[in-house]
């Protein structure tokens, strides 16, 4: 209400200032946790014109607001060995890393304002500036694209890895963004991006809450796709992307471009899952039922499947005589699976 605001357009582009402004009282806020203060208390008689010079928002009263995109969430990209305390203002509930390397880093966190925010990398549109291929160095909110509509949940959990970001809320909602290899977008294409947080489909078309993804680690100095679990609220699991090993376990090695059920364990009611190894061909798996049943699959080249053999397996193999309460398989290892049985015994596979 009142008197227009003008804007201008400074820089040329239209995509790189995504913030959302709020006015309470004579404070004109941003959603990246700077404000200023307007010349006086009526909110009705200012008129002022915004402009973007490089990463400063101005009016014309003299007051700017830095926009510099938020490695440390600090404003800088330089070296700190100190901790620092990040610059978004917004109490922080849940953070997680990139489960990458090379340089490919990136940070997210669930926030107390039921956001996602991150920063980091964004050379394939994963942590930084969003709907850009603009690292970010200070966090900013995850923007959701409406495409398939919009959130019904409340944030509950959110991944990293090295070209996507993902996230869930406590309605079973999945939400993904990034650079698309083999299918791991799960969106029916093999290629392309999604440049803001976007819905997968599937899942809501047809009313399959979620509840847990596991994403297969990738190999460090490479772009290329992953394989994608997804772990239903009633045990059944789902799985699309790359599927170089077999490791998608839907008994055959073909990449994946929309979600499959692993017939094999459906009905089983699993409730874990861990991956090892990096990249297509390196990847192996293990599920957990309720009832402590064990399965895995994929590549098994040093005996981590606990299978008896170092043959590789495109679906799971019900491992018998384990009774199992809790399973890792080492990430960056040659083959490495350790569980925990009920007895609490340590027993261990592979390399």
């Amino acid at each position: 209400t009142g008197s227009p605001l003008t804007i201008t357009e400074v820089d040329g582009s239209i995509t790189n200032e995504i913030q959302t402004l709020t006015l309470t009282g004579n404070s004109l806020s941003i959603s990246g946790g700077n404000s200023v203060l307007l010349t006086d208390t009526d909110p009705t008689n200012e008129l002022q014109d915004i402009s973007l010079t490089g990463t400063n928002l101005s009016l014309t009263n003299g007051s700017t607001i830095d926009l510099s995109t938020i490695g440390l969430g600090n404003g800088s990209n330089t070296a700190n060995n100190t901790p620092t305390v990040g610059a978004s203002g917004v109490k922080m509930m849940k953070l997680v890393e990139a489960q990458c390397q090379h340089n490919i880093l990136g940070t997210a966190y669930i926030g107390a304002d039921d956001n996602i925010w991150a920063h980091g990398h964004g050379g394939q549109y994963q942590y930084g500036v969003p709907g850009l291929t603009t690292d970010s160095y200070k966090p900013h909110i995850e923007p959701i694209d409406p495409v398939n509509g919009s959130k019904k949940g409340k944030w509950m959990h959110v991944f990293t890895d090295r070209n996507t970001l993902w996230a869930i809320t406590d309605s079973g909602e999945v939400f993904r963004r990034g650079q698309d290899y083999n299918g791991q977008m799960g969106n029916g294409t093999a290629t392309g991006a999604l440049l803001y947080l976007t819905k997968m489909a599937y899942f809501d078309n047809n009313n399959i809450p979620i509840k847990y993804l596991y994403i297969s680690p990738t190999t460090p100095n490479n772009n290329e796709g992953k394989a994608i679990f997804a772990l239903a609220n009633n045990g059944d699991v789902y799985s699309w992307g790359r599927n170089g090993i077999g490791q998608l376990g839907i008994g055959n090695t073909t990449d994946q471009q929309s979600p499959l059920i692993i017939t094999t364990l459906q009905g089983r009611n699993i409730i874990k899952m861990t991956q090892s190894g990096g990249g297509g061909t390196g990847v192996s798996v293990a599920a957990i039922s309720a009832t402590g049943a064990l399965y895995t699959w994929g590549y098994n080249g040093y005996g981590q499947l606990g299978t008896g053999s170092t043959s590789n397996f495109n679906s799971p193999q019900f491992i018998s005589g384990v009774n199992a309460q809790d399973i890792i398989m080492r990430r960056w290892s040659y083959g490495t699976s350790l569980l925990i049985n009920t007895s609490g015994n340590v027993l261990g596979a592979g390399y």
